[in-house]
């Protein structure tokens, strides 16, 4: 069996890692213009002698039609691929195109399900193996598989547990097609459905004046490392929250939200949020580099100065690194 992998994303290494033991992975196709994680992908290929790809968009439909074409016994198997496969591809046959996706199918469709899982605060999640078809996430499914989210987890160590339980999905899905046979496939719910794209740049923003603590916890988790951390504003600056912990501590009543309560160089910076919890800030990120809340206090962030959003006109640039699951 020939199997083809297509991603730029460094979430596959478990499943890589198990098709190349077995040597079942013909090779590994990268899109153009690459990204972080593409040469570490291609490193990775490399010391295992597996074919590497870096290609432009148009050349996608030639690539795959050759790889199925010389292999009938393949597999095509997209993993944070950013690219819908054309749809003349799908409808060659019974499709032998697959696709790993990080929710619970038809929950949280779309290009960035684990932001959004994150953000609305869900306690479970898990990962999708389905057929590929002309509905972006919404082809019948050959299995999944519950991953509970852990208290103060961010998307990218949620991901990486993610990224284990793919494994025996795909490893099942390898024993059916090599037995000569499709795996059972069984139809989403469409009235279950439901889609959320890519995150706008006001999705990242921290609203201080109505966010609790644990929403304002689970956006800075949500948008670890992928967005580039949940953004808020100092002195008219944009600054990055990537780790804050829920604190304990008693508070002036009517104290905004946003309000600095307490900083020195110990015990680093605690913010109030809207409704009246705690918050430490542990890692934040400024134009100058990335800072400990304690270190912050040491250059000028006191007690009593606020974080706020944004000016209208201030410009705001996402994380590039922001890519599909």
């Amino acid at each position: 069996m020939n199997v083809l992998v297509l991603t730029n994303n460094c979430a596959s290494l478990p499943v890589l890692g198990f098709l190349a033991d077995r040597k079942l992975l013909s090779a590994i196709i990268a899109p153009l213009p690459a990204n972080a994680d593409t040469p570490i992908l291609e490193d990775w290929a490399a010391g295992r002698a597996v074919t590497f790809f870096r290609i432009e968009k148009h050349l996608l439909e030639e690539e795959l039609r050759g790889f199925t074409s010389a292999f009938p016994n393949h597999l095509v198997l997209s993993f944070c691929f950013p690219w819908r496969i054309p749809t003349a591809l799908l409808a060659d046959g019974p499709s032998r195109f697959f696709n790993v996706h990080f929710s619970l199918l038809p929950q949280y469709a779309g290009p960035t399900p684990l932001f959004w899982q994150l953000r609305d605060g869900c306690t479970k999640g898990g990962v999708t193996l389905h057929q590929l078809t002309s509905t972006l996430d919404g082809g019948p499914v050959a299995g999944s598989t519950v991953v509970p989210l852990l208290p103060g987890e961010n998307e990218g160590l949620y991901s990486t547990r993610l990224a284990a339980a793919a494994v025996p999905l795909v490893q099942a899905l390898v024993t059916e097609l090599q037995s000569g046979r499709l795996p059972r496939l069984t139809p989403q719910p469409a009235e279950d459905r439901s889609y959320r794209p890519r995150p706008r740049a006001e999705d990242l923003y921290i609203y201080w004046d109505r966010f609790s603590g644990a929403e304002t916890e689970q956006l800075v988790n949500a948008s670890n490392p992928g967005a580039g951390g949940a953004l808020t504003f100092f002195r008219g600056q944009p600054v990055r929250l990537l780790e804050v912990t829920p604190a304990d501590g008693a508070v002036a009543a009517g104290t905004p939200g946003g309000t600095i309560v307490h900083a020195d160089a110990a015990q680093g910076l605690f913010v109030i949020c809207a409704d009246g919890g705690l918050l430490r800030l542990n890692v934040l990120g400024l134009r100058e580099g990335w800072y400990s809340g304690g270190k912050l206090s040491a250059l000028g962030f006191r007690a009593g100065d606020r974080f706020d959003l944004p000016p209208q006109q201030q410009p705001v640039i996402l994380s590039p690194s922001f890519i599909h699951h």
